[in-house]
């Protein structure tokens, strides 16, 4: 039996109880019971259950397995957020486990699975081909993965191609740069990484093609000590920009930049305003997950989602877009990437 099939009803049934829900707190706001549970355990990774709104019997049981930790500021914490905000909305109860790694994430899975939970949400490197792996034991269980590229039976991943991001970010670093010189720290290399990576370079040559970038891979999202050493390296050869396309470790690369008096631009949320560091930002380039999280969310919970990659469009502003300028951001800077942005939605800039 498909998970539409064995599901459905219930979602339907789950769908009038949510509006009924929201009817009764319009005409009375103590309608509606809140529970709070805070108990974790204290090992990596840790287990946590989300405070939600209580619901009627047997609501559909969701998990959401995270590689880094839901205070990172950054992309980790807005998946938790809007998962926990969507299934509240909804009556149902949350459980997820952060600090998963890569090997630790097929267990993570099964786990989950064994446990009777109709949705597993996974965030993390790799962990479309981790719930690749587990899937087919666990017909009953459906996997979806945010900035995952693969698919199963009942594994699904939903991603936002970062490549127009990058190109964004490297025509801003291109512009502003003083000393021919920029740099990038990324995190991991995966293909949505590898994507911004490319998309920075591209944007940069546009501007000038003898601008020297300087990139490395620091092989973890949630480290603000070696994102701050990558920046100070980088600084050292000369670079005036440094992006970052990092989770917590956004935090290392702001101190480089505030002790040398340079700049960066961010990714995945608006890390100056998340990191109060205004200051040394020009931008962030965002690609919207919470939005993406919602749509695959939704899908999920009404029976609808299926077994594939789905692709979000980056030409789409609600899923692609760069954060407020900074202070220090020039108007000729301004002006040149908001003319690349419009070319590229309207299709006039083709990118690979």
């Amino acid at each position: 039996m498909s998970f539409r099939s064995a599901y459905g009803l219930r979602n339907l049934g789950m769908l009038v109880l949510a509006l009924g829900l929201v009817t009764a707190a319009c005409g009375d706001d103590d309608s509606a019971a809140t529970t709070a549970a805070t108990t974790a355990t204290t090992a990596a990774p840790t287990t946590t259950a989300a405070p939600t709104t209580t619901a009627a019997a047997e609501p559909l049981k969701i998990a959401l397995v995270l590689d880094g930790v839901i205070t990172d500021l950054s992309f980790i914490q807005l998946i938790y957020e809007t998962t926990l905000g969507v299934t509240d909305s909804l009556g149902l109860d949350l459980t997820y486990t952060e600090r998963v790694g890569p090997a630790q994430a097929p267990e993570a899975f099964r786990g989950y699975a064994r446990d009777g939970y109709d949705l597993v949400f996974g965030a993390g490197v790799d962990y479309a081909n981790s719930a690749l792996e587990i899937a087919s034991d666990y017909p009953d269980t459906f996997f979806a993965m945010f900035n995952g590229d693969s698919s199963g039976e009942n594994v699904a991943s939903v991603v936002i191609d970062q490549l127009a991001l990058g190109y964004y970010a490297g025509v801003i670093a291109a512009m502003e740069t003083d000393k021919s010189v920029v740099g990038l720290v990324n995190a991991i290399e995966f293909e949505s990484t590898a994507r911004i990576k490319q998309g920075f370079e591209l944007g940069v040559a546009s501007v000038n093609p003898d601008i020297e970038v300087v990139s490395v891979w620091l092989g973890d999202f949630e480290d603000p000590v070696g994102a701050k050493a990558a920046a100070e390296a980088m600084i050292d050869q000369g670079a005036d920009v440094v992006v970052n396309a990092v989770n917590l470790g956004a935090q290392g690369v702001i101190e480089a930049c505030q002790e040398a008096g340079c700049h960066t631009i961010g990714f995945f949320s608006d890390q100056g305003v998340l990191f109060e560091a205004e200051e040394v930002y020009y931008t962030s380039a965002i690609a919207n997950w919470p939005a993406a999280a919602e749509y695959l969310i939704n899908l999920a919970i009404a029976g609808d989602i299926e077994g594939k990659i789905y692709v979000l469009d980056a030409k789409d502003p609600l899923y692609a877009y760069l954060a407020p300028f900074g202070p220090d951001t020039s108007d000729a800077t301004k002006v040149a990437v908001e003319e690349v942005m419009e070319a590229y939605r309207s299709g006039e800039l083709v990118l690979p």
